[in-house]
């Protein structure tokens, strides 16, 4: 019996059950294969086996540690407005407020109804409205509104602006939600089925699932490809538009929630003592588990993701009823700031610098801005983000995450992405290395995988980390069987390297070296941790420029099995 990738097991069988205990645990997001030799293997009386028996599973990615001593700041809440009781405010492309159903007042213009609120004063657009939304370039807004002379309801199409352009009468259920595929047309509930109508007014069915809007629950990903139905009373499914399949959100209490690519899901997963947020690609792959602080009774609604993917904002309303608005922190879901008060319907600004909330005022209901506190651009995050498109097969997601004109690769379909690092350039861009596996499977046995090096810059007005080029190796590789390389991070004074096997520690010291750009040796100290799988690396003397960071092919596991193709990575100075 064997375990690829190598991992030290305490077997113990109970009748015909045979257990494997990992000495140090499973390595994260790694796709495993357990094997039975049919060469060896015997039935108690004898008999060979006829083919050898493998097992195929794979493990979820982990949160990691929230960091120590962190002490969550105040969230900066402002008032903008009264509003109705099911009221929400949108942030256009050009930071104007777009308020739903907005109460008179100072900062309306004393308007009501749907009111864009800019640094100029207040404009109204229309009678209140029951829907709105953004698409994903921010170029598009949508809303309803009641229909002239004979009745009925509008579908407006404005510009990034809110401004008017097109009106388009249609036919909408009561409580339907919007959203956008692309720039071109606009999902709604019509006649009970998910249906879309262009700007040239013609209306297709998306899903043939019979829904009540003003019962069921329907979440519609930013983009338009994905949607997550749950009839009343019945389980609910994230369906692919494009394809016509769903998966269900394993433990979800509540609505999901959409990166702004759409590419990835947010949910609120119940099933365990504690509430955690689950986070997944929307085609499907392994579920990240997010612990979060909170404590029995304690009721998560209300779950957004910031642009960049790197943080998410959530309520929380305890037993005694009182409510807290929280920051927190992907992955490992630290709180980073808080107010006294939730938020409902929550909404991002494109910059990631605010949002928007629905909270219980003094005077009633109100709208509220929230201040984002400054964070370092995390560009593993956007790197991760784009990686969930590519599970996804989403490519219209992966153009919204680059630089405009960007070309997605063409990859096999793949099952999960690990980014193995991501090191800053001296000409301001970021590199990040990402692995894209297809899992093996019993029609497959053998895992294959993909190694893309990918460029990101900042947008020069701001706003979340986007892809200007991808490098893509072989696109069709079979994984090795030896040792991995799963991460790469630089930390003060060394650097750590994470693997998926178990390795032979002498290996280790002997096999990982570090030089200087121009080939010089640098004298370092090197220390195997076997219970993370973990190798410090830590130079002797600090260096004032590039390390180069040297892993030869003498490195194995305890298994004998060697890395199978020595590694060069060029760390710059920290």
């Amino acid at each position: 019996m064997r375990v690829a990738p190598y991992t030290d097991v305490r077997k113990t069988w109970q009748g015909n059950t045979l257990t494997l205990t990992p000495t140090h645990g499973f390595a994260p997001n790694t796709p495993y294969v357990v094997t039975i030799d049919h060469r060896d293997a015997r039935t108690v009386a004898g008999a060979a086996l006829t083919a050898d028996l493998r097992v195929f599973f794979g493990t979820a990615p982990v949160a990691g540690a929230a960091p120590a001593g962190v002490v969550p700041a105040t969230l900066d809440r402002g008032r903008v407005a009264g509003a109705g009781a099911d009221s929400e405010a949108v942030v256009a492309a050009d930071g104007a407020l777009l308020l739903t159903s907005a109460q008179a007042g100072r900062a309306t213009g004393y308007h009501t109804g749907l009111v864009r609120i800019d640094p100029n004063g207040a404009t109204k657009l229309s009678t209140e409205t029951a829907a709105i939304c953004v698409s994903r370039s921010g170029h598009s807004i949508a809303y309803l509104a009641p229909a002239g002379g004979g009745g009925g309801t509008d579908l407006v199409i404005a510009d990034r602006t809110g401004d008017p352009q097109h009106r388009i009468h249609v036919a909408v259920d009561d409580g339907s939600p919007l959203g956008w595929i692309g720039d071109a047309e606009v999902s709604f509930v019509s006649g009970g089925q998910l249906s879309a109508v262009g700007r040239d007014g013609r209306v297709r069915t998306l899903s043939g699932t019979r829904l009540s809007a003003a019962n069921d629950r329907i979440d519609l990903a930013s983009g338009g490809r994905y949607a997550y139905l749950q009839p009343a009373g019945k389980p609910g499914l994230l369906v692919d538009l494009e394809t016509g399949t769903g998966h269900p959100l394993p433990g979800i209490t509540g609505d999901p929630a959409f990166s702004v690519d759409g590419a990835t899901v947010l949910w609120v997963d119940g099933s365990g003592r504690l509430p955690r947020i689950a986070t997944a690609p929307s085609g499907g792959g392994p579920v990240r588990l997010t612990p979060i602080p909170v404590a029995a009774g304690d009721e998560i609604s209300d779950v957004s993701v910031s642009p960049d993917g790197s943080r998410f904002a959530y309520s929380v309303t305890r037993p005694d009823h009182t409510s807290e608005l929280r920051l927190a922190a992907l992955p490992d879901g630290h709180t980073v700031a808080v107010s006294d008060g939730g938020g409902a319907s929550p909404n991002w600004a494109p910059s990631g610098r605010l949002f928007t909330v629905l909270t219980d005022g003094a005077g009633g209901p109100e709208i509220d801005t929230v201040a984002v506190p400054d964070a370092p651009v995390d560009d593993r995050a956007a790197a991760a983000v784009f990686a969930d498109a590519q599970i996804s097969g989403d490519t219209e997601a992966q153009r919204s995450l680059a630089v405009p004109g960007f070309a997605p690769p063409s990859i096999p379909p793949v099952t999960r992405a690990a980014v193995l690092w991501v090191l800053p350039g001296p000409d301001g861009t970021t590199t990040a290395q990402i692995r894209l596996t297809a899992d093996a499977r019993p029609d497959h046995p053998t895992a294959t995988e993909v190694e893309e090096t990918l460029t990101l810059v900042s947008p020069s007005g701001g706003g979340p980390a986007v892809v200007r080029t991808v490098t893509s190796g072989p696109l069709v590789q079979p994984a090795p069987t030896g040792p991995r390389l799963s991460r790469l991070d630089t930390v003060p004074g060394a650097v750590r390297l994470t693997f998926d096997s178990d390795l032979d520690a002498a290996s280790v010291t002997a096999a990982v070296t570090l030089s200087t750009a121009d080939g010089r040796p640098v004298a370092a100290t090197t220390r195997y941790d076997p219970a993370t799988r973990t190798a410090t690396v830590a130079p002797a003397a600090p260096l004032t420029g590039p390390t180069v960071v040297s892993i030869g092919t003498g490195l194995h596991d305890l298994a004998g099995q060697h890395l199978g193709t020595a590694l060069r990575i060029t760390v710059p100075q920290q």
